[in-house]
């Protein structure tokens, strides 16, 4: 209804102004290298408002035959991208499955159509894996450390590629890359720790823990857990280099091994492998009481048979009814 109402004002108002420049029609002159032309005001409007829509025309069809090239060109692209996500979703799809040709094929397609090399490596590398080929996977995992933005999923995928080879040294090289690239990660952080922990690297194992400590990734009673398992193997590792040495050097050798296994004991007083190396350190240091004492507490915790034979080796050249 107001719509109706708007129309019918407009209609009126334009024909008032038509009614009264008909009864107004003025004159109007225009002087121009010395010819004069006359005309009524109406006419003469109405040649201007033609001549305007004119021009508007003209620059209309000008621009529109100029912006053509850029209009098509833009629609081709905007297909061409479109149908390398088709292959590109079709791949993964294919990955999925477990159809290798198909995923080879459609990563072919998506990387001729696709500028965006983190997808279409990614399902490249994927079909090779699919069809055995490991070289062809690694060599589109090594291509993907030259872009920022790909370099970390290219580790994740070398990494994969090394530890099923066999390859430990270079899994480790791998991951601790990773690792210094995102330590917030925990796949990275574990694999370093695990290798370095494997190749009985406990100084690095340790400083490792101590980033993902830093890196909060696992929980501080975990990290002290593993601190002192990784300590007791330090020490072990020390009393078996003390026993090789001779003279005045054995004494602070097995020192040394000492206090790496108390200060495991101290970490975790209910582990019995560190309370036991520990005691039985205390007496090639001389400190057979010490090793009595620790043993005894720990015992009122976790009775544990590995402790009361430590306890009764404390005592060397010891007789059999000495020892009941």
């Amino acid at each position: 209804m107001l719509r109706a109402l708007y129309t019918f004002l407009i209609i009126a108002v334009l024909s008032g102004i038509a009614i009264w420049l008909a009864d107004n029609p003025g004159e109007l002159v225009m002087h121009w290298r010395g010819y004069e032309i006359r005309t009524s005001f109406v006419v003469g409007v109405g040649a201007m408002a033609l001549a305007a829509f004119l021009v508007l025309l003209v620059y209309r069809i000008v621009v529109s035959f100029i912006e053509t090239p850029a209009s098509v060109s833009n629609f081709l692209e905007k297909r061409r991208q479109q149908k390398g996500f088709l292959a590109l979703s079709r791949g993964m799809v294919a990955v999925a499955a477990g159809d290798a040709s198909d995923a080879k094929r459609y990563a072919a397609q998506a990387h001729k159509l696709l500028d965006a090399p983190p997808l279409t490596l990614l399902l490249a590398a994927q079909a090779a894996q699919l069809e055995g080929d490991e070289a062809g996977a690694t060599r589109y995992f090594e291509k993907m450390l030259a872009a920022p933005e790909t370099e970390f999923l290219g580790l994740r995928g070398l990494f994969i590629q090394a530890r099923r080879a066999g390859d430990r040294d270079g899994a480790l090289a791998y991951a601790r890359r990773a690792f210094d690239l995102r330590p917030q990660t925990s796949w990275a952080a574990q694999a370093v720790f695990e290798i370095e922990a494997a190749e009985e690297d406990w100084d690095g194992a340790l400083k490792t823990l101590d980033r993902v400590v830093g890196a909060k990734l696992i929980p501080r009673d975990d990290a002290r857990r593993r601190r002192a398992v990784l300590l007791t193997a330090r020490a072990m590792t020390a009393a078996e280099a003390a026993r090789g040495q001779v003279g005045d050097a054995r004494k602070p050798a097995f020192e040394k091994a000492a206090k790496l296994a108390l200060e495991a004991a101290s970490l975790e007083p209910r582990f019995v492998p560190a309370i036991a190396l520990a005691a039985k350190l205390c007496a090639e240091t001389g400190h057979v009481r010490k090793g009595m004492k620790l043993i005894e507490d720990a015992w009122s915790v976790v009775p544990h048979p590995d402790l009361a034979d430590a306890w009764l080796d404390l005592v060397e050249d010891e007789s059999g009814y000495a020892r009941a």
